[in-house]
């Protein structure tokens, strides 16, 4: 085990079941108040354009949503990149497509042997020297760092900040039935919510509702 947090999901082997599996992933956590943040890493792909454009113009989501470049971004994908943060981790993923290797099947036995195939590995070794040959392209810049401290435990991990509200207030907030998605990142992807959205909160309401969310 390379690290206990670290999952593998088979999405099965048909043609679209891994394009599914991200965007039922995504759409699960885009609404989520407990969701702080998304990275998203489909940058070549034009299908995604349909997924992510509805969300382009509600500043709240988009703030939410790193897009993760490998290879370049696709020209659909490309008209997105501006309306969301983008990134590039060139030590982690390629920047470019992993070739496709065709096999083409006869009726006709051959004449000799043909030889074997090169293998994968083989073709992956192949690909720097392949790569010195593309032109030159500009990098995606990545967004500036916030300057914010991250809390941290004193093994180094990464923990939310503590919450101070009230027990009373915490009680209040649980018998008002309020929409955690509004009120805690300012919306609600569901047309039909139940919840109330027109209830004006302080600060410390708000607080509250956190704990009971």
């Amino acid at each position: 085990m390379g690290d206990a947090l670290c999952d593998i999901v088979d999405a099965g082997s048909g043609k679209e079941c891994a394009d599914e599996k991200l965007r039922e992933v995504f759409k699960l956590y885009v609404g989520n108040a407990q969701c702080k943040h998304i990275l998203f890493g489909g940058s070549a792909d034009n299908g995604y354009t349909r997924l992510l454009g509805p969300y382009s113009g509600n500043e709240s989501v988009t703030k939410r949503i790193t897009l993760v470049e490998g290879p370049p971004f696709a020209g659909e994908m490309a008209t997105l990149d501006e309306k969301f943060h983008s990134t590039s981790f060139p030590t982690v993923f390629r920047d470019t497509k992993i070739p496709t290797r065709r096999v083409s099947f006869s009726t006709t036995p051959p004449k000799s042997i043909s030889p074997k195939p090169p293998s994968w590995a083989a073709t992956v070794q192949s690909k720097p020297a392949q790569a010195n040959n593309l032109p030159a392209r500009q990098t995606t810049p990545t967004p500036p760092s916030v300057s914010v401290p991250i809390p941290r435990n004193s093994k180094g991990q990464r923990v939310d900040p503590p919450i101070k509200a009230s027990q009373t207030m915490v009680a209040i907030m649980k018998q008002k039935k309020l929409c955690n998605n509004w009120y805690l990142t300012a919306y609600c992807p569901y047309n039909d919510c139940k919840h109330g959205h027109n209830e004006k909160l302080n600060e410390k309401q708000i607080a509250a509702l956190r704990l009971v969310a």
